[in-house]
């Protein structure tokens, strides 16, 4: 099928789309798909030779070069399958990233496009990815229902900021929900970041820029953008992961739920809800400013009180945090005769 125009943005996604099978005839092959002229074509190669993402020598012409980009909207059908983007579209851009990047990326695009076309109702899914020889960054991005008021609904939560909560916990699996929870609290702890865009909350898990309110764009709760980023030097660990969270191991970034200075009793019960369902539990306190002391009471002694066989940890809490969670642990460790030299110490002390 032809395309007619000078559609720059669109002959260029084409040729690094079908560079890897016409290298030696990309030129010609392009000219012929948009019926342009061989100058418009030959401007576009020579940018892409410019900024790295194609390079050319004698005896294979022009291929991939070491910066990969991809940029497609996809139109969703009850028979559109995540295989096909991912065999087709994505791993040829992939084939020089060692296995372990494969996989994670495949794992990652698999869960995002199931989890739209199980649960965001949408109809259409923009999909972009950039590989450099440093990082990976992919972009789903679908126009349905919004990502957190699904998990909102499904969860039972009051708020839909505390979803991202849920989230990071794990295990948040619903009859009618399936393993989308699971699926983004997996990609959240193997990437070197990830955000999410949805309704009017904007939320990175790995930074302390947290609750950020969106312009009033007129789209409510619909439509939702999830960013993946991982550093190449971060090696992923996807089946390490995996095994963690079907285990049930808990790793909560503490400051999704920091709205004001000091973490409060209310937030307390937010960070509570569901952890008895796990086996183990750690808060990392990165970010965290100041708690009050019933925050610490709250998790650090009532919850241990109440639940003594669930190991509780964390890990990087400043002078002020730490001061209020070793009074709540003392507590506890009076209340059931434990020596002071066994009670809970940070992680990272």
């Amino acid at each position: 099928m032809q395309h007619t125009g000078n559609n720059t943005d669109a002959i260029r996604d084409f040729i690094l789309a079908h560079i890897g099978r016409h290298g030696d005839t990309i030129l010609s092959h392009t000219m012929a798909h948009f019926a342009v002229k061989k100058s418009l074509v030959q401007q576009q190669l020579h940018a892409l030779l410019t900024e790295q993402y194609i390079r050319r020598d004698e005896q294979h012409g022009y291929q991939l070069g070491p910066l990969r980009e991809y940029v497609k909207r996809y139109t969703l059908t009850p028979d559109f399958a995540s295989n096909a983007v991912w065999e087709h579209d994505i791993a040829p851009l992939l084939e020089a990233a060692d296995a372990e990047v494969r996989h994670t990326c495949r794992y990652a695009l698999r869960a995002l496009i199931n989890n739209t076309l199980q649960h965001a109702q949408a109809t259409q899914l923009h999909l972009y990815l950039r590989y450099t020889p440093h990082d990976v960054l992919l972009i789903v991005r679908d126009n349905g229902q919004g990502l957190l008021s699904t998990l909102k609904q499904h969860a039972q939560l009051r708020d839909p900021d505390y979803a991202l909560l849920e989230i990071s916990k794990g295990a948040l699996t619903h009859p009618d929900s399936g393993d989308a929870g699971n699926s983004l609290c997996i990609c959240a702890r193997v990437f070197s970041d990830m955000a999410i865009d949805s309704g009017n909350t904007s939320f990175t898990y790995q930074s302390n820029s947290v609750f950020v309110p969106l312009p009033d764009d007129g789209r409510g709760d619909q439509q939702t953008i999830i960013r993946l980023l991982l550093q190449l030097n971060d090696k992923p660990a996807l089946d390490h992961v995996m095994q963690q969270v079907a285990a049930k191991h808990c790793h909560i970034p503490v400051h999704l739920i920091q709205q004001q200075h000091a973490l409060s009793r209310t937030q307390a019960q937010h960070l509570l809800y569901r952890l008895e369902q796990f086996a183990s539990i750690h808060l990392d306190f990165s970010h965290v400013r100041n708690v009050s002391p019933a925050f610490a009471n709250d998790i650090f002694y009532t919850f241990q009180q109440a639940h003594p066989n669930i190991p509780l940890s964390y890990s990087n809490a400043n002078e002020k945090v730490s001061k209020h969670v070793q009074h709540a642990l003392s507590k506890h460790a009076v209340a059931n005769a434990i020596h002071p030299e066994t009670t809970l110490k940070p992680a990272d002390a």
